[in-house]
């Protein structure tokens, strides 16, 4: 399914070991750490260099041939076991960059694939390159996506509405991307009109970390096109969930903000690939026979990965004991292994003796990568070897004492049975795990939750605990050990502690807005596990029909006009598989829209006429309240005091906040009103309203 390659740890929290990771896909001599090493010469591209004790450089390559190996004559000298004296080069001809293996004893990998010796490989950026324990990455000075992409003329797609004056045409990325790599897709902007525009570009749908768009507004002549690239990279991280993510596009043109045809969208899928890997590590590499030994693993990868541990002794001499050979982490889980080594036979005199043993894990994935790390194991005779002569000038005088004594010595305690151990195989986030046991033979208990012992050791007479684990899920292992001085039993449980059903997002923009004006509101909601998710609570708002039911996350944008005197309450009700429900509510404040008496005096008549009567005057400078306006556009219907109403001609009026051409529309005003004596309205205070609930930034996500 893919190919597997190594890398070394950056945030391993024991340097001692490995890191692997594998996507699944079909000169200076001194680095710098950041702004030192920096040359005039013109360089192609950098190379980041990462030891095995965590460490790191970074090379300018600006010269033609580079030499890299163990012996200092090379360019860079990396002195690392594993490397050769001459490894591999790198080469810049003809604008490519070219990396060959020199014919080294253990190789040279490049995303997990090994290079045939003296044959060149083209690097394009991105690249990781691994030699011996030492991981590389090669960055070109060239921002063009990773590889070259030929794409057909036929993924272009044109959107447009006939009444616009302007259409897209998109051309899709052609292909799937892994985290770390780029890949890109191209917006072309026809403006069909006779004069210049200018347009604003966003887009949604990926984590806004992962794109990039070289020009977010652009203006484009009449009668001509303008192109807009979007870049996108995914982090190479655990929490990239693959997968596909709807991208959509949305071009505005500002030249005619208020036509109902100034925005065009267009969407596509951006198909995002897993990628796997592993670290390891040794607390120490050196221990003693008897003593336990604790290996770290983590999964660094972007999906859950099987690791199965073994142990290789090259001396024979050894019997290892691992309790848990096997483990399922999810993505950027981590876990503690623990086991035992102990000589086959026990020797009672002599020096000490120091044995190798090569800890292996091997991922359970397509990849089946296989690493391992050494570990020493050392035998202390309890006698030093001058003691047996002087056991043996004293064996027929204490034969009866040294009999005794070695018969104390070598007792073995009895080994603890576990006759039964029941555990809760299935919580809740938060919820108790209760577990219980029947043991023969054991002094005490010690509870170890993957790998790493939970709380004190228990006494002989307990039989029962509950743990609790707070902020963990998944499936984890919990291990109860029977102990009796030096001997011990084991047995391991499998629980799975499903996450609480929550909203993790649910955010409504703007959270005010201003009666009787159309205008939009956009409503973004994440609920992970959610099977059906409704909303309620835009019916006085908006008119248009909304789904009886959405899926787990989205976002949507309604237009309307809000009438009604009290705020409005948006309420959104999630309900998963199970039955279950959660609830979120948010709130949008209401305001009157306001405008000022901008001419001089105002005159207000009774009906959206200057020749009817005049009803009220409105100060220079005042302030009111409008909420309406007449079917011309050319008259706002003013709120007077007492209930009483007036019209006001629209260019005698200044409006903030709002255009006056998107107040409600009155079709049918009467031409006379009823005498109503002429009333000044007294300026009205702006008020500052802070919002009920609090904003929330909003990281667009993956549809659900």
């Amino acid at each position: 399914m893919g190919e597997e390659f190594m890398r070394l740890p950056t945030a391993f929290a024991h340097p001692r070991g490995v890191t692997l990771q594998w996507d699944f896909v079909k000169n200076p001599k001194e680095g710098c750490d950041g702004q030192a090493g920096i040359t005039s010469i013109m360089a192609y591209g950098r190379l980041e260099v990462f030891y095995p004790d965590g460490t790191f450089k970074t090379f300018l390559l600006n010269e033609p041939n580079i030499s890299m190996g163990r012996s200092t004559g090379n360019m860079i000298a990396l002195d690392v076991d594993g490397i050769s004296r001459y490894h591999m080069s790198i080469a810049h001809v003809d604008g490519e960059t070219r990396v060959t293996d020199l014919d080294s004893a253990n190789g040279t990998f490049i995303d997990g694939t090994k290079l045939e010796s003296n044959t060149p490989r083209t690097l394009y950026g991105g690249e990781e390159i691994q030699v011996g324990e030492v991981r590389m990455v090669f960055h070109s000075f060239d921002e063009t996506p990773t590889r070259p992409i030929l794409v057909p003329e036929e993924t272009t797609r044109r959107i447009e509405i006939k009444e616009a004056e302007f259409t897209l045409a998109i051309i899709e990325p052609d292909q799937a991307v892994s985290p770390g790599a780029h890949i890109s897709a191209q917006i072309t902007i026809n403006n069909n009109g006779l004069e210049s525009d200018r347009y604003t570009v966003d887009v949604s749908g990926a984590p806004a970390d992962w794109m990039r768009i070289d020009r977010r507004e652009l203006e484009v002549a009449g009668g001509k096109s303008g192109d807009v690239v979007i870049n996108f990279k995914p982090r190479r991280r655990p929490d990239s969930t693959p997968g596909d993510y709807p991208i959509t596009v949305t071009v505005r043109s500002k030249s005619q903000p208020a036509s109902p045809f100034n925005e065009l969208s267009a969407s596509f899928v951006l198909h995002v690939l897993p990628y796997g890997g592993f670290g390891m590590a040794l607390e120490t590499r050196q221990v003693r026979t008897g003593q336990p030994f604790r290996l770290h693993i983590h999964n660094q990868g972007s999906a859950a990965l099987p690791l199965t541990i073994s142990a290789r002794d090259l001396s024979d001499s050894l019997r290892v004991n691992v309790p848990q050979p096997r483990y399922q982490l999810a993505p950027g889980q981590r876990a503690l292994v623990q086991g035992q080594v102990t000589t086959k036979r026990l020797k009672l005199f002599g020096e000490p003796r120091r044995f190798p043993v090569d800890l292996l894990v091997r991922s359970g994935d397509a990849a089946g990568f296989l690493a391992a790390t050494r570990l020493y194991v050392v035998e202390r005779p309890p006698l030093p070897s001058w003691s047996k002569y002087l056991i043996g000038g004293l064996a027929v005088a204490a034969a009866a004492l040294i009999l005794v004594g070695l018969a104390i010595l070598f007792q073995p305690p009895s080994m603890p049975v576990i006759n039964r151990y029941d555990i809760t195989e299935s919580v809740r986030e938060g919820d108790l795990v209760t577990l219980s046991w029947d043991v023969e033979n054991a002094a005490s208990y010690a509870i170890l939750v993957n790998g790493v012992q939970y709380g004190d050791t228990l006494p002989r007479e307990q039989n029962s605990a509950q743990l609790d684990l707070p902020n963990i899920t998944g499936e984890i292992s919990v291990t109860l050990r029977a102990i009796n001085n030096s001997e011990m039993a084991e047995q391991t449980r499998t629980v799975v502690i499903t996450p609480r059903f929550a909203i993790s997002d649910f955010s409504i923009a703007p959270t005010l807005l201003l009666r009787y004006v159309a205008q939009t509101v956009n409503l973004n909601w994440n609920v992970p596990g959610a099977t059906s998710v409704q909303i309620t609570g835009l019916e006085s708002f908006s008119t248009a029909p909304l789904q009886s039911s959405y899926a787990a996350s989205g976002t949507i944008s309604v237009i309307g006009i809000p009438t009604v005197s009290t705020p409005l309450t948006i309420t959104l009700v999630a309900t998963n598989e199970a039955g279950e429900s959660v609830t979120d509510t948010r709130t949008i404040e209401l305001l009157d829209p306001q405008c000022t008496a901008s001419t001089g005096d105002v005159a207000l008549y009774g009906a959206p006429e200057s020749v009817g009567q005049i009803v009220a005057t409105i100060p220079a400078g005042t302030t009111v309240s409008v909420n309406a306006q007449d079917n011309s556009g050319g008259w706002l219907r003013v709120l007077l005091p007492g209930g009483a109403e007036g019209w006001g001609n629209v260019n005698s009026l200044t409006c903030v906040g709002f255009m006056p051409s998107d107040l409600l529309r009155v079709i049918s005003v009467p031409t006379a009103l009823p005498d109503v004596p002429t009333a000044t309205p007294t300026p009205t205070l702006r008020p500052t309203l802070t919002p009920t609930s609090t904003s929330v930034m909003v990281t667009p996500t993956a549809g659900g």
